[in-house]
């Protein structure tokens, strides 16, 4: 089985130590090598030498994620700049029931949708001004995936609800539709929490491309913590 390529998909580089290089897309092929755009991190550009080695994770069909070891082969100064990767034979491959799903806490602000909104891709801080008005309420997330979270919350809410979320942290910020599909009540010392399974709906692929990198990343750096 051979990886296939999709133009414009999302492709992640590391060093061979695992440092982040940056992010880029496919933007061609041919029979034994792909094309990608310059990888942007968080210093910015991060710019390849021929012959030098990096691991790669590509998000392919049917939420399968590859990675795998390449070489850079050459850097091409066009109109737009590409670096040419050699293809590989050898990789490994998750293969998702459909999404990963990781123990993750971070921020969860909410509330209840009366009808459809549509997220767009209006900034979350532009949401939150426009949408200031709504009962928000704040929780947290205990696990994630791309396709829905479970949330820790002091508030009830009922089955079939339907949400607009916000989840946030230092590096994260996406708004996104939920339904709850499932619900717990907790006692701890005396407070009542309620843990909720939320399904993410109506979701825009760019953003679950994000919220699948965001996940992948956070699942490495747990790894590299055990």
């Amino acid at each position: 089985m051979t990886i296939v390529f999709k133009m414009n998909r999302r492709i992640e580089l590391f060093s061979l130590e695992d440092e982040k290089i940056g992010n880029s897309t496919i933007q061609d092929e041919d029979r034994g090598h792909i094309f990608i755009s310059i990888p942007m991190g968080k210093n910015g550009y991060g710019y390849l030498q021929p012959g030098e080695k990096v691991k790669a994770t590509y998000c392919g069909e049917n939420n399968k994620i590859f990675s795998f070891v390449s070489e850079i082969v050459e850097t091409i100064k066009d109109q737009i700049p590409l670096i040419k990767l050699k293809k590989v034979e050898e990789y490994e491959i998750i293969q998702r029931r459909r999404y990963v799903r990781i123990p993750l806490m971070i921020d969860f602000e909410y509330f209840i949708m009366k009808e459809r909104i549509d997220i767009g891709k209006t900034p979350v801080p532009e949401l939150k001004e426009i949408y200031k008005y709504k009962k928000w309420k704040q929780g947290y997330t205990y696990d994630l995936s791309a396709g829905g979270a479970g949330v820790v919350i002091k508030d009830p809410l009922q089955m079939g609800d339907e949400l607009f979320c916000i989840l946030e942290d230092d590096n994260f910020q996406e708004a996104v539709e939920g339904k709850v599909i499932r619900i717990n009540k907790n006692e701890h010392a005396g407070d009542r929490l309620y843990r909720i399974g939320i399904c993410f709906t109506n979701m825009d692929y760019q953003v679950e491309e994000k919220l699948v990198r965001y996940i992948f990343q956070k699942m490495r750096e747990q790894l590299k913590v055990r």
